[in-house]
């Protein structure tokens, strides 16, 4: 009311004039019960489309060696990283590196190329690699690349695939927190490293999963 007065009547009512009719305003909806539940907490409807899932990691079913990897894009540069693990589950393998890279889906690619000329490289033929880019496995399932230097990485990965009993699978990232770690830091790491032994750091992530 006091809001039309002021735009259609040119008169401009006080603020006691407004605080008396909001307080008549909030009398009337008491002596007349309308808004029952007002002073009420508000429902929250519960929506039956979000469900809690269980990650981990599972290990591979002989003779497959499962490999996790992962790529960490920053402005300042871009580190890779893996894991390889057996049928009973410990490390036999792991490997992390700064890496040259134009963005995050290419450091993905260089950690899937990493991932499989070492098992190339040891005679490693049963393979199953995890990534956590869904964006880089529909890529190399549909042999689209939208950039030169995405094309020229996938197709050295598909030619190598091709060679060997190996399958690309997606993994959620809580379940690929080693890869994580050793992309993280290969961002400040000057040599790439590439060992048998994980060091007592890394051992810890592992024993997490």
């Amino acid at each position: 009311m006091a809001r039309n007065k002021a735009k259609f009547d040119g008169q401009v009512s006080t603020h006691l004039q407004i605080t008396r009719n909001c307080i008549s305003f909030l009398h009337k909806l008491i002596l007349y019960q309308r808004f029952t539940y007002i002073c009420s907490p508000p429902l929250v409807e519960r929506s039956n489309s979000h469900r809690v899932s269980t990650v981990y990691w599972s290990p591979p079913t002989y003779p497959y060696i499962k490999i996790n990897t992962d790529g960490s894009f920053a402005p300042f540069g871009a580190g890779v990283g893996g894991v390889f693990r057996k049928h009973f589950g410990q490390c036999i393998l792991y490997f992390q590196a700064s890496v040259c890279v134009v963005d995050a889906l290419e450091a993905e690619l260089t950690a899937v190329y990493w991932a499989i000329t070492l098992p190339k490289m040891n005679h490693w033929h049963n393979l199953i690699i995890k990534g956590y880019s869904e964006v880089l496995l529909q890529m190399l399932q549909d042999r689209r690349q939208d950039s030169w230097c995405h094309a020229q990485w996938a197709n050295k990965i598909m030619c190598m695939l091709s060679t060997l009993k190996a399958r690309l699978a997606f993994i959620y990232r809580e379940g690929k927190q080693p890869a994580n770690w050793l992309a993280r830091n290969g961002l400040y790491i000057v040599e790439s490293l590439v060992s048998y032994t994980p060091p007592l750091s890394f051992f810890c992530w592992l024993e997490m999963l």
